[in-house]
């Protein structure tokens, strides 16, 4: 980013197409300030934005937490500069008022949107649900999504997670079932890293990798070391037979592991 930055501070003309890209790339790789603050001067500068550029704005406020400064440029895309909002700027929207812990409002924008919403925006908003607890738009985004897809294992499990950490777990156990009928099964967890050039995957409960016995055999050291400093590992919200299946050497640990 510094390399681009310093492209973009050297260009002789800057037009829209380059105040776009380095907005889009400070926003994809996490760097919220940066893209926010280029964002502004863009516009002091008379440069007019895209709903492409928005979307990246209003990412970046939702990662921030800048939950003022989001909902005044959705507001601004169409006052200032007569933008209508897309599916993926309420979903952006969704997700910073999510974050912020007003699902409820995050639930009535849904609701106001002149289309329907996509299950990019019920997941979000289910997701956010089970970060800030809130059982009753959990349930109406959980079945908003499963109207759209019967079989989207998704929504069950994010409700799951949601039932879980409100200690109700006769509901857990109803919801498990459902999918244990419908033959519904968890998406395994995946990680991966890039090691010269090269990526490598590691899947919850797939040990394809070529070097999955050097590097399971680390992760066995690993985990023995923790045990001796202390470590217990939290299965609070684990069912009996998630206990028991319960594999400490699995997605993330590989991953570090392959590091070594």
């Amino acid at each position: 980013m510094r390399d681009s930055r310093l492209m973009f501070e050297k260009a002789p003309k800057r037009d829209f197409v380059t105040w776009s890209a380095m907005i889009c790339a400070y926003a994809y790789h996490g760097l919220g300030e940066e893209a926010i603050k280029l964002f502004e001067e863009m516009q002091l500068l008379n440069v007019k934005p895209n709903n492409t550029v928005f979307i990246s704005v209003l990412r970046a406020c939702a990662h921030m937490g800048y939950v003022d400064r989001g909902l005044h440029y959705f507001q601004e895309m169409l006052s200032h500069y007569g933008l209508d909002p897309h599916m993926e700027h309420y979903s952006c929207m969704v997700d910073l008022l999510g974050r912020s812990g007003q699902v409820n409002e995050a639930l009535k924008l849904i609701e106001s949107m002149p289309f329907e919403a996509d299950d990019v925006i019920w997941r979000t908003l289910l997701s956010n649900c089970k970060m800030q607890g809130n059982i009753e738009v959990a349930e109406k985004a959980a079945n908003y999504l499963l109207q759209l897809d019967p079989q989207d294992s998704s929504a069950y499990v994010l409700l799951s997670n949601v039932y879980a950490n409100a200690g109700m777990w006769s509901e857990v156990a109803k919801i498990r079932s459902v999918m244990k009928n419908c033959k519904l099964k968890k998406e395994p967890g995946c990680s991966w890293i890039e090691i010269r050039d090269e990526v490598h995957t590691f899947l919850v409960g797939d040990k394809a990798h070529p070097r999955s016995k050097v590097i399971y055999e680390q992760i066995h050291l690993l985990v023995d070391e923790m045990k001796w400093a202390g470590y217990v590992p939290d299965i609070e919200f684990l069912l009996d037979e998630e206990v028991e299946e319960q594999d400490p050497y699995e997605g993330p640990k590989a991953t570090i592991c392959s590091m070594r």
